[in-house]
């Protein structure tokens, strides 16, 4: 079986969820290749992108191209596919009775290009508003199964600026809408996606890349909390370092790592806030690092706050695949009670749970739990079972080839 996995940009840093997707379709024996928009060009990548050369198994549309330099190369590419197979299905891509103002600006037409040669016998679009720009795939190949990820922005800001019917015809078109957790499934359907196409696959992790290790009090050091997070709005972590500050008055020698990227001018208003909160002693910036020197980091760790929230624009997140990291790991965790969060601990036994920018809340829970170090080592094995049994991307990729499989064979009986 052959996929053509879909996404905006390939690779990122912060989408382990969707490299460990890819691989693990890999491992089980698919062929994937991965259709995107263009590269970051990180300056950092996980080693998995080297170790399953996924670099070369990776196109990249002409998207990115200014739309003069689209139209000036217009000429060349079409004259170069004429007599190859697909020739008539790139010309179906300049109808604009079929495809609007894409066609005219020649967007399907160069989307087109990666699928002309190659059979799939699935299409699977990461995030629902790169489904949309995708789905004249589904046009042109109706035969061919088409899936779609939905992942946290793409419900929860996108229908506040293109409209509340923006995913009309994906929803209507797509065979399979994928989904994190029962959270994102009434987000959905209150949408209109039909129930019945919804199916919930969680973002998996691989546990045995996290080390488990009981947690115990040594008083020979400070007590550790731990938080990775991209330093943007949704994160709330300007409501983390005020937590750190009430926790701090209780235990001056507390210590909170950061660990996430950040634009310059994010890091600058972190750092300004630090220093008002008079913290410089107490927190430490890590910045951006890979998926195994993060294992490292939260072996060292001893509690794990994770303080999301909506964000005044309506962005929220998906599952928190860091809260399974953490789990993994042994930590305690203390989080807000942010969309699918509570289905990704175990609360009340793996995680304390707050409201949403409940600072003095936070700063509770965290205190209870350095004051209450015996409750640590069950947290953490409860914790490291539940990841284990909802959350092992071996068997979440077993059952997304087994969905693949099925929506095969219907086309197929179709």
């Amino acid at each position: 079986m052959r996929v053509a996995q879909l996404v905006s940009r390939f690779p990122v840093l912060g989408e382990t969820f969707i490299l460990d997707q890819i691989t693990g379709l890999l491992d089980a024996g698919l062929q994937v290749d991965i259709v995107a928009g263009f590269d970051p060009h990180d300056a950092i990548t996980h080693e998995k992108v080297a170790r399953y050369r996924l670099a070369e198994r990776t196109t990249y549309s002409r998207l990115a191209l200014a739309p003069i330099q689209r139209m000036l190369r217009f000429p060349g590419h079409l004259f170069s596919h004429l007599g190859r197979p697909g020739f008539g299905r790139l010309l179906s891509s300049l109808n604009p009775g079929r495809h609007g103002r894409e066609a005219l600006n020649l967007n399907v037409f160069y989307r087109m290009e990666p699928f002309l040669e190659r059979r799939y016998d699935v299409f699977h679009a990461q995030f629902g508003m790169h489904g949309v720009g995708m789905l004249f795939l589904k046009e042109i190949f109706p035969d061919v199964p088409f899936v779609v990820s939905f992942l946290g922005y793409d419900y929860s800001v996108m229908p506040r600026l293109k409209g509340n019917d923006y995913y009309q015809a994906l929803f209507a078109q797509a065979d399979a809408v994928l989904v994190p957790s029962e959270y994102t499934r009434g987000c959905l359907i209150r949408l209109g996606c039909p129930p019945e196409k919804v199916h919930k696959l969680r973002l998996g992790m691989e546990p045995d890349l996290y080390r488990f290790r009981e947690r115990h009090r040594d008083p020979s050091r400070p007590i550790t909390i731990l938080t990775v997070a991209r330093m943007v709005e949704k994160k709330g972590l300007p409501d983390a370092a005020r937590a750190i500050r009430l926790v701090a008055d209780r235990f001056p020698d507390v210590r909170w790592w950061l660990a996430g990227g950040s634009t310059p001018q994010a890091r600058s208003e972190m750092e300004a806030l630090i220093a008002d909160l008079k913290l410089q002693d107490n927190v430490e910036l890590l910045g951006v690092r890979t998926k195994e020197q993060l294992a490292e980091i939260y072996d060292q760790a001893d509690l794990y706050l994770m303080t999301s929230h909506t964000a005044p624009n309506g962005d929220q997140e998906s599952q928190g695949v860091v809260l399974q990291e953490a789990q993994a790991c042994g930590l305690p965790v203390v989080a807000t009670e942010h969309n699918g969060f509570p289905e990704s601990v175990v609360p009340g036994q793996s995680a304390l749970l707050v409201p949403e920018r409940d600072v003095a809340g936070l700063a509770e829970q965290l205190i209870y739990l350095i004051e209450h170090p015996e409750q640590w080592p069950e947290m953490g094995r409860i914790g490291r079972a539940y990841v284990e049994a909802e959350f092992d991307s071996r068997k979440l990729n077993h059952q997304l080839v087994e969905l693949y499989r099925s929506l095969v064979a219907h086309a197929g009986v179709e």
